[in-house]
């Protein structure tokens, strides 16, 4: 923010600009706070009504977070006038960009090739967490092949939870939730399945055709256009389909 300022001025009384400098970081310190929430959270839900304290976690509070914070809380303090005299200019801070920027291609140089410690379960622990704790009970999942859907079953099931709904992209076009057996999962174990994309964006309206096509320059366009002709067949068993039960075209992929 301070590179954007030294190029394009806020606009604003310096309170407002200072309060903004502030707020438009809450999404990175939310972000901080979601992928290490099990690990930052002190207390465990194994009865909903009877929260249990980590006291190895409460432990790290106290030893690091806490502590960590104090020389923030100093310089803040004694030393924030000088500290915003020599940093807070765009030279400071482009050079520190330059350099952890040197830093990280070193790191992932040296690092390349290994595991990610985020994976799919630690997310979706996560999660749990944060729903155990909010008391909702449900979840939705949107996206997820069926074997992360079994592990996400899993995960939950050990905290008394279950799958509530999958949303996943499902249309005449694309059956992948049906071939890979997705939808017998959702109905054995009396999960909702919603559909996205069922018209494609538009492609199984009966609109658009070989001589309407999709605007060539848009992501439609470069997805749907070259499959205009077989579409165009498509589209018109389905009007015929749509004519005898008097409904719109639309309707049939929906149906």
């Amino acid at each position: 923010m301070i590179l954007l300022d030294e190029f394009v001025k806020l606009q604003g009384s310096d309170s407002f600009v200072n309060v903004f400098l502030v707020v438009i970081q809450l999404g990175a310190l939310l972000a901080v706070v979601v992928l290490f929430w099990d690990q930052l959270f002190p207390f465990q839900f194994r009865d909903r009504r009877k929260p249990v304290l980590d006291r190895g976690k409460m432990a790290m509070w106290g030893g690091k977070i806490i502590i960590a914070c104090i020389p923030a809380a100093v310089e803040g303090v004694l030393f924030d006038s000088t500290f915003e005299a020599l940093f807070y200019h765009a030279v400071p801070v482009a050079l520190a960009l330059i350099v952890f920027e040197i830093a990280f291609i070193v790191i992932e140089s040296r690092t390349e090739g290994r595991q990610p410690r985020i994976t799919f379960s630690n997310l979706l622990m996560i999660l749990v967490s944060i729903i155990v704790f909010l008391a909702l009970g449900y979840l939705w999942l949107s996206n997820h092949s069926l074997a992360e859907i079994k592990e996400a079953a899993d995960i939950l099931a050990k905290e008394g939870l279950k799958i509530s709904a999958i949303q996943n992209h499902y249309s005449l076009l694309n059956r992948s939730s049906e071939t890979s057996g997705i939808l017998d999962y959702c109905k054995e174990n009396d999960i909702i399945f919603f559909s996205y994309m069922v018209l494609e964006q538009g492609a199984l309206t009966g609109k658009y055709d070989t001589e309407h096509p999709f605007p060539a320059d848009s992501d439609r366009g470069r997805t749907y256009n070259p499959m205009l002709p077989t579409l165009e067949k498509l589209n018109k068993e389905l009007e015929k389909i749509a004519d005898r039960h008097h409904v719109a075209t639309a309707q049939i992929p929906v149906a």
